[in-house]
């Protein structure tokens, strides 16, 4: 829907913006650019929202979070499954201590892309963040055998809650999932290591 809006919305840009390139094409002798409805108005798009980031930044530095929240959230809204534009809402309402907000962020990102691998780690990093291990494992856990696999950063921290519960070979097994998606992560081999020799009570 709000593609449909956003065509109608631009069609004098879109029109000026080709009439601009056919003119600049023309005078140098080259062949115009040809771009049909939906390209215009994706690159009018790109910099727009290359506009609103740097805006962010701008209040940002200002410390002018409320309105960083809030352009954040129109962000998002526009591009539901992108990865960065969810976490940075979510890591700006941590950091005003809207903790709820931000695991409502969290939460809705896993709804509207659950077959990402990727996104449910932002919401398990808070919990653990929080020192609640068993939460931060029952959402990582489940992702470690997915395809293609999470990110090794996944696997990384359902181990770390799994040990800081005294779960050691949970743990271990973790770590050995790990280095079967990521055989020269040099980490996990150590870690593994280290857990064994604290079973062994060395």
């Amino acid at each position: 829907m709000f593609r449909l809006i956003r065509t109608s919305a631009t069609v004098c840009v879109l029109g000026t913006l080709a009439f601009g390139a056919s003119m600049a094409s023309a005078q140098k002798s080259e062949p115009p650019i040809v771009l049909n409805d939906e390209q215009v108005v994706d690159r009018v798009w790109e910099h727009v929202d290359l506009r609103l980031v740097r805006q962010v930044d701008v209040w940002f530095e200002n410390g002018e979070f409320p309105r960083v929240i809030s352009l954040l959230r129109a962000r998002w809204h526009l591009s539901p499954k992108d990865y960065e534009m969810a976490t940075d809402l979510g890591w700006m309402l941590e950091n005003v201590k809207e903790t709820e907000e931000a695991i409502e962020v969290y939460e809705k990102f896993i709804k509207v892309d659950p077959k990402n691998p990727n996104v449910r780690y932002p919401l398990a990093f808070l919990y653990n963040q929080k020192k609640q291990y068993e939460k931060v494992i029952s959402i990582l856990e489940p992702t470690l055998t997915m395809k293609p696999a999470p990110d090794a950063n996944s696997f990384r921290t359902c181990a770390k809650a799994y040990e800081r519960l005294g779960k050691i070979k949970d743990a271990i097994r973790v770590w050995e999932m790990q280095l079967k998606v990521y055989p020269d992560d040099l980490p996990a081999k150590a870690n593994i290591e280290r857990a064994k020799k604290k079973l062994d009570g060395k």
